[in-house]
């Protein structure tokens, strides 16, 4: 098993960064369990173009090598989401339909997403007839693949964060800043691995936030049993049924996502089990430490 199996989210993110000197540097980042960015691949390209992109592609490919079947990959780039959303903010200005759209792409169930779509179409029916003619799966979390275990529509503060991250090496020479970009990747990689060695939860401390909060939200809910692992909850005028064998939850979230949402979170509290136990395996601290170490392995030629 090679470590890329243990990186959280078989989601790579593709940024472009240009600096003054030419040329134009391709970045692959896929995110770790605790949500940091984890390097896969970067190249320095004379300009962004299909043929540049298909080269990238590629190279990576034979780098990653063998993908099993049932975990896909999911490419993010820097421009599809930002894309669709400049486009639709400048033919169709307002701050209503703006975050109408906004509730239809973040919405992790059809309802609501077809209802933020029917209030866009009842304010403007050419901005409606915009967004229905792009492909969901692109845009709309709802229909994301559960199988790649991450609920992010848009990469645009980790375009930034990464920019922000290499600063000057911007405006460095190629070699230099190749040079450079490969050094402050090793110290990232060795203090992120020597900082989750002290971990002492099954998952790491992003994680647990979302999983304290998802406990919080569950307070405001009510829950009826169905079977041993198998519940109704009521949340407001809504009714969900929470499977934990499955990892399922009519709400979407906890699929889409891989960790209990607040229906959840109030089943497992009720049998008294630990959150953890119901994370999937890519978002706990084993699968962090594995990706690291791993590559950190790979990159000092001990593999």
């Amino acid at each position: 098993m090679d470590y890329w199996e243990d990186v959280d989210p078989l989601l790579v993110l593709m940024v472009v960064i240009k600096g003054p000197y030419g040329g134009v540097l391709l970045l692959a980042v896929a995110l770790d369990a605790n949500n940091g960015l984890f390097p896969v691949a970067f190249a320095i390209v004379e300009s962004e173009q299909n043929e540049t992109w298909r080269w990238f592609f590629y190279w990576l490919n034979n780098f990653v090598g063998a993908w099993p079947r049932d975990k896909p990959w999911t490419f993010m780039s820097d421009r599809k989401k930002t894309y669709i959303y400049a486009n639709f903010k400048a033919q169709y200005p307002g701050l209503l339909l703006r975050n109408y759209f906004w509730q239809a792409a973040k919405s992790y169930e059809v309802k609501y997403f077809n209802e933020a779509m029917e209030m866009i179409k009842q304010i403007n029916s050419k901005a409606w007839e915009y967004l229905s003619k792009i492909d969901k799966r692109t845009w709309a979390r709802h229909t994301f693949d559960p199988r790649v275990k991450t609920d992010h529509i848009t990469n645009n503060n980790i375009s930034e964060s990464f920019n922000s991250w290499i600063g000057e090496l911007r405006v460095k020479p190629i070699l230099k800043l190749v040079d450079g970009l490969r050094a402050k990747l090793m110290t990232r990689l060795h203090t992120r691995y020597q900082k989750g060695r002290g971990w002492e939860s099954e998952v790491p401390p992003t994680i647990i936030e979302k999983l304290n909060k998802a406990k919080k939200d569950s307070r405001k809910c009510t829950l009826q049993v169905a079977a041993t692992n198998e519940f109704e909850v009521i949340d407001k005028d809504r009714y969900y049924i929470v499977n934990l064998d499955t990892r399922t939850c009519q709400c979407g979230i906890f699929q889409i996502s891989g960790l209990p949402c607040k229906h959840a979170a109030l089943g497992i509290s009720h049998k008294r089990d630990l959150r953890e136990a119901y994370c999937d395996p890519m978002l706990k601290t084993e699968a962090y430490l594995k990706s690291y170490i791993l590559f950190l392995m790979k990159l000092f030629g001990h593999l």
